[in-house]
């Protein structure tokens, strides 16, 4: 429940034309959120993409974000 108003306040502000910085883990939910995903890993940019992109391939979640 706490989780849900959570992401309830950037997706509000999205939604009113905000752009938002969102750094977590839960890819679900940034995929719904965002338009562009950047992934860091040990200060190096490893990926850039869009929602679309970072749904369809899953090998970048186990890869990167070890899902």
């Amino acid at each position: 429940m706490v989780r849900d108003e959570i992401w309830a306040c950037p997706t509000r502000l999205r939604n009113e034309g905000q752009s938002v910085l969102v750094v977590d883990k839960y890819v679900e939910k940034l995929i719904e959120l965002a338009d562009r995903h950047t992934i860091i890993e040990r200060g190096q940019v490893v990926w850039q993409g869009g929602s679309a992109q970072l749904d369809a391939d899953h090998a970048i979640w186990q890869r990167y974000l070890g899902i």
